[in-house]
Order: C-alpha cells, then sequence, then structure tokens
C-alpha cells in the first residue's frame, strides 16, 4: 500500500482500483438476490433432507443453493485475485504510478499506460512486456453474436479480457491505434487476425 502521507497517490490508487474492478452495480443488485434465494434453497433442501423426501430432489434444491451461492461471492474473488497478483509481484505501486498518466483509449473502455495497460470493469493489470499474444474473442449464443472482445494470452498462458468491442470491428476506429503502441512497447506480441 501506498503512504498515508501521499495524498495524490492514494487517489490514484483507488482511481486505479475503481477503473478496473467489475462492475459494482452488478454487485449491488444481484448479490442480495441470489445470496437471499441460496438461503431459501439451502433450507428448503435441508427440511427436505430431514422428512425424508425425493433425495434426487433434495440434492439437486442443495446444489443450486449453492451455486448461486458460491456465484454471488466470484466477484469480488476476482477482484482481490487482481490486486494480491500485482502486489506479490511487487509491482503494484508501479502499476499505481503508472494509471496516474495512462491514455484513455476506445472510448475510456482500455487505458495504456508506459508500462501497462489497463482493462475497464475487466480486473485486468497487465504489462506490455508479459504479453505475448492479442486476439479477438467472439462470445455467442446459439450461433448469434452476442459480444467481441479484445483478449491477451501472457507468457505462462492466462487468458485476460482487456475490453469489449464493438460488434462490427469496423466500427472501432482506435482498434488499429490501441494493437499499434502496444506492439511498440513490446516487440513479441503477435496480433491474431482480427477480421
Amino acid at each position: 500500500m501506498l503512504g498515508y502521507g501521499q495524498e495524490g497517490s492514494m487517489s490514484a490508487e483507488k482511481d486505479m482500483l475503481r477503473y478496473v474492478r467489475s462492475s459494482v452495480v452488478w454487485k449491488i443488485l444481484f448479490v442480495p438476490i441470489e445470496l437471499s434465494i441460496s438461503v431459501i434453497a439451502i433450507s428448503m433442501g435441508l427440511r427436505g433432507m430431514s422428512s425424508g423426501e425425493n433425495m434426487l430432489m433434495v440434492l439437486f434444491i442443495l446444489s443450486v443453493g449453492l451455486f448461486l451461492g458460491w456465484g454471488a461471492f466470484t466477484p469480488f474473488l476476482e477482484d482481490r485475485k487482481v490486486i494480491n497478483f500485482l502486489k506479490d509481484n511487487g509491482i503494484y505501486n508501479d502499476a499505481v504510478y503508472d494509471f496516474s498518466s495512462a491514455q484513455p483509449f476506445l472510448n475510456d473502455r482500455m487505458r495504456l499506460g508506459s508500462k501497462y495497460v489497463f482493462g475497464k470493469r475487466c480486473c485486468s493489470v497487465l504489462r506490455y512486456t508479459d504479453i505475448c499474444r492479442l486476439f479477438l474473442y467472439t462470445v455467442e449464443a446459439n450461433d448469434i453474436e452476442r459480444s467481441k472482445q479484445l483478449r491477451a494470452v501472457d507468457n505462462s498462458g492466462k487468458v485476460w479480457r482487456l475490453c469489449a468491442l464493438d460488434l462490427h470491428i469496423e466500427k472501432e476506429p482506435g482498434l488499429a491505434e490501441v494493437l499499434d503502441f502496444m506492439s511498440r512497447k513490446n516487440s513479441r506480441i503477435v496480433v491474431d487476425s482480427l477480421r
């Protein structure tokens, strides 16, 4: 953590965390609903076990309750995982400092600093030197394209979501500029075809 005497650094730290964390609106709206449904399902399942009802139905209700309970906490865990990753590697303060001078791209869905790329609401903070590949990922449901994302693969093989893109990639005017900027920061980055 940064020292409390450094007010400018503390606000930069809060700004960076607010920028990369997953959507707070989702957490505020759905976590209480998910938790209450989870508690109801678990209590129904336990009540069914004690009364000797159909065990298959009881196990199904219990699993739904546990699944929803786990799903309510995973966004919080993802936020902590990224922050802990930065702190464990000793690059947290460096990332905070770089965020304060990072430039917004793609309608501020991504910020590029001198050493790091920051994905808005994606829990992604990556050094350019850690990125080995960039590619376009298309989210489909029932053979219909729902959204597109710019993703990166780091040196360890982990895939990171950097930002959401327009479904019609040709309408993303700043994408070529982003890819060029990132390639200049790390010449080893392989950019897959984005068409």
